[in-house]
């Protein structure tokens, strides 16, 4: 997995180097999972002024972490087809499976 092209794309300079970027970043997703934010990509709590922590906001923007979440790929899309049937609707099923269970 290489993250060099998705640091270097926001606004044509490069924002992070790969020490930030594994000490920073790598260091919010814990933090994150740590305060129970279950929906890491879409959660803007951890930055809010009022009810969030302050590390948060002082170690990177919320935008700067979401823009770098865009670009991480743990697999290729082509491979997945091949061995998931379902690869197409399984984000929505497993959303579905989710709340079914919540519900309960």
């Amino acid at each position: 997995m290489t993250l060099e092209p998705g640091i270097r794309r926001m606004n044509g300079e490069r924002i992070l180097t790969k020490t930030q970027f594994d000490n920073a970043f790598i260091g919010l997703l814990f933090a994150r999972s740590a305060y129970n934010a279950q929906n890491v990509r879409y959660c803007p709590f951890p930055w809010n002024k009022k009810w969030g922590r302050a590390f948060f906001s002082n170690t990177m923007s919320r935008n700067v972490e979401t823009e770098i979440l865009r670009f991480i790929r743990v697999d290729q899309r082509n491979n997945r087809l091949q061995t998931d049937k379902f690869a197409l609707i399984s984000k929505f099923w497993n959303k579905f499976v989710e709340n079914s269970q919540n519900c309960s």
